[in-house]
């Protein structure tokens, strides 16, 4: 008969052995943890930042973080961000307007029609990974359900524009049914192994010389490292609610001159993103954060100022508005972290976010905004500031696309292409 032990009987049994492993030359253990499942996140911002609010400065280690990354300060270890990195678009109808982000995520040239080349890098990754079941890319969309040009960042393998879902009720039954689904949520372990063994530790260290009582710390730091990255594998899917329980919208416009419609819908649409990635069905997101430019009601924050009651034009001011913006942004994106940290799923989970216009006023994509978050589940060195020197958005596609262990040479316009950022890759 199978006899079953709880856990802290258990816990005691063994910590005779965990207090001894040092001295077995045991400290690679900790690489015995599997890596976590990558994932990706890819945000699209519309209209250009406030640059004076939220281009980093520095080199290297050496960040200073602009005013706007207040909401993701505190993750300023966890950030890669990025200067000098170049959109440059030829002549035509998107150089001269706000569709600059037309082709961004594909690396293409743009097209008077508008049209792509080839999948953008969110679609490519998706492709790579073949999930097996749901979705291949889930495509969300905040106040954008307009026109290709403004309102699809994210292209099918084939080039074709993929719009986003913008109804945070629809994307629910689309993922669950209307029905709620899944299992409780498992808590994380509450309490540490090394809580069991510290009147242990403090015995033997006192018996050992200093060489030995050096090489059981590292040992126990290596148990917390284990027990750190243990308590990030993704817990149980848990699927909240029910469809009726999550907001919606008609599609058009008008269904967004409600701006307590349009912040449940923003705050809605990365709950579900986190959701999604954590009962297995994508592995990637991509998100268009409100309409590009021209377009009824959408691409407007009147809830943080009447004068973000048009975006596109407060993009082309001077005064200093738009930074409440590009600070409510990043403050979901602080949100998506926050709940992917609580899911487990935090250590895998790479997100890129940017906008295809840098100066909203000059229609210009040159020094873009670009921030990823996370390190690709160990694949990515972060806490530094990289200067790209000019290089194209091209490369810093190609840095993700090694990241998840696909080495492509070009991806995109092969004329813009250099190569990954390599000083950035593990």
């Amino acid at each position: 008969m199978t006899k079953t032990f709880g856990r802290r009987p258990l816990l005691r049994t063994l910590r005779g052995a965990v207090i001894g492993l040092p001295f077995m030359t045991s400290l690679r253990s900790a690489r015995l943890v599997a890596a976590p499942t990558q994932n990706l996140v890819a945000i699209m911002m519309p209209n250009g930042v406030l640059k004076r609010k939220w281009m980093p400065e520095g080199d290297g280690t050496n960040v200073v973080l602009g005013e706007s990354f207040a909401p993701i300060a505190h993750l300023k270890d966890r950030l890669t961000l990025f200067r000098e990195i170049d959109n440059v678009i030829p002549a035509g109808a998107a150089a001269d307007n706000h569709r600059q982000s037309i082709g961004l995520w594909t690396g293409g040239l743009r097209k008077a029609d508008l049209s792509a080349g080839g999948p953008s890098f969110d679609t490519f990754i998706a492709s790579k990974l073949a999930t097996s079941s749901g979705e291949d890319v889930l495509r969300l969309g905040i106040q954008s359900p307009g026109a290709v040009g403004v309102s699809a960042p994210s292209y099918a393998m084939d080039g074709k524009p993929k719009l986003g879902n913008n109804s945070s009720r629809a994307v629910f039954e689309q993922l669950f049914g209307k029905a709620p689904g899944g299992s409780p949520m498992a808590d994380p372990l509450k309490t540490s192994i090394l809580d069991d063994i510290k009147s242990d530790y403090q015995a033997m260290a006192k018996r050992v010389n200093a060489a030995d009582r050096t090489r059981l710390e590292a040992h126990l730091e290596s148990i917390r490292q284990v027990e750190l990255r243990m308590s990030q594998l993704p817990k149980s899917c848990a699927t909240p609610g029910v469809a009726a329980d999550w907001p919606t919208h008609g599609g058009g416009y008008d269904s967004y001159s409600d701006p307590q419609l349009t912040q449940a819908v923003m705050v809605s649409q990365f709950d579900l993103a986190a959701l999604a990635l954590s009962c297995g069905k994508t592995r990637v997101v991509a998100i268009m954060m409100l309409q590009e430019g021209e377009g009824g009601s959408s691409s407007n924050y009147p809830w943080l100022d009447p004068s973000l009651a048009n975006h596109h034009g407060a993009s082309h001011s001077p005064k200093d508005v738009l930074a409440l913006a590009d600070r409510y942004n990043l403050e979901r994106t602080a949100q998506l972290i926050k709940k992917l940290d609580e899911l487990g799923l935090g250590a895998g989970t790479l997100v890129v976010q940017g906008s295809g216009l840098s100066n909203g006023a000059a229609h210009n994509s040159i020094d873009l905004p670009i921030v990823m978050v996370g390190d690709a589940g160990g694949r990515l060195k972060t806490g530094r500031i990289v200067r790209g020197g000019k290089r194209a958005y091209n490369d810093v596609i190609l840095t993700v696309l090694h990241a998840f262990g696909f080495p492509e040479k070009t991806f995109g316009e092969a004329a813009r292409c250099n190569g990954p950022f390599t000083e950035l890759l593990v």
